[in-house]
């Protein structure tokens, strides 16, 4: 029996198999290089501070290849540097549906609730990328500014926050201890509260290791002005007008506040180091709107408002 043509027959699907396996082969190969390609663009343009510019390449990479967890990552960066916090979060939430422990993107995500004024949520994203991740020194500094942003009087009993900023900053410090922006941070947290002589030390550290930072100058000599050392404060701040002169107007603002709220802030720091071990919380003798007004540090409307009087800007504050 001929059995050529059952063999030509036969040899026919496999290779239209064969020439389809490679067009598929070929399509999935040009999606991944297109995807790459925007991605790559979309890098680029990032990295040089173009984050408006950079949107519509990862909008297209993540179109072309939704299984890139770094592509979902940059594409929240750059729309939450972009203010549409909105999206931001969804890249997050994208990125880690696709790796559950992707520590970057928790700790981007926190900086979002962080910028929205929610820290207790921000400090859950940064335990989580430190959950995951436990040597990045960034996410320890993160954590510690939202404990920072999240204390209020009414936690003075526990200190919990306070106590826990105190030890994030000594851990991010630890592991990156070239960080001048860490001792920076922690020169302010000094500086909150009360605490100078080791907000000089932190601010020097952080000069030693950036000395052309005008902020740092100007925050030293705000620190320096509140130890009454009045030359050293003036030299400082001369610096760092002379690097930035908008910095005048800051050191200004900043010891005219200091000066005029230094006594009540005293009170408070007295307040809150007795709070450590009575539990007792110093807002209790307001009620209603003076309450809020003292749980959010203004101790000044506060007294306004219990008193009986306070100004419009305190009722739209604080009334409700």
């Amino acid at each position: 029996m001929n059995t050529t043509h059952l063999s030509v027959r036969a040899g026919l699907p496999r290779a239209r198999s064969c020439v389809l396996l490679v067009a598929l082969l070929l399509l999935i190969s040009c999606s991944r290089a297109q995807a790459a390609g925007a991605f790559e663009q979309a890098l680029r343009l990032y990295e040089l501070n173009q984050r408006k510019e950079a949107i519509p390449y990862f909008d297209r990479a993540v179109v072309d290849d939704p299984n890139r967890k770094e592509a979902w990552l940059y594409r929240g960066r750059a729309y939450g540097e972009t203010r549409n916090d909105g999206e931001a979060l969804r890249s997050y939430e994208r990125a880690l549906r696709l790796d559950a422990c992707y520590a970057e993107a928790f700790f981007q995500r926190g900086r979002v609730y962080l910028w929205n004024n929610n820290p207790e949520q921000a400090i859950r994203d940064f335990s989580s990328a430190i959950r995951c991740d436990a040597k990045v020194s960034k996410y320890y500094l993160q954590r510690a500014s939202a404990h920072h942003q999240a204390f209020t009087p009414d936690m003075l009993g526990s200190q919990v926050h306070y106590k826990a900023a105190i030890s994030d900053y000594a851990e991010a410090i630890r592991l990156d201890p070239q960080n001048w922006n860490a001792f920076a941070a922690r020169c302010a947290f000094d500086y909150d509260f009360l605490d100078y002589r080791a907000g000089l030390a932190d601010c020097n550290a952080a000069i030693r290791l950036n000395r052309n930072d005008a902020g740092l100058y100007a925050n030293r000599a705000a620190i320096l002005h509140a130890l009454g050392r009045g030359d050293e404060s003036r030299a400082d701040a001369a610096r760092a007008i002379s690097m930035d002169p908008r910095m005048g107007d800051f050191i200004n603002d900043t010891i005219r506040t200091h000066d005029r709220a230094e006594a009540t802030r005293r009170q408070m720091l007295e307040e809150f180091r007795a709070g450590a071990g009575s539990g007792r919380d110093p807002c209790s003798s307001y009620s209603g709107s003076a309450q809020r007004a003292c749980r959010a540090h203004d101790m000044p409307a506060a007294g306004r408002l219990g008193g009986g009087g306070g100004t419009r800007d305190d009722q739209q504050k604080y009334g409700r």
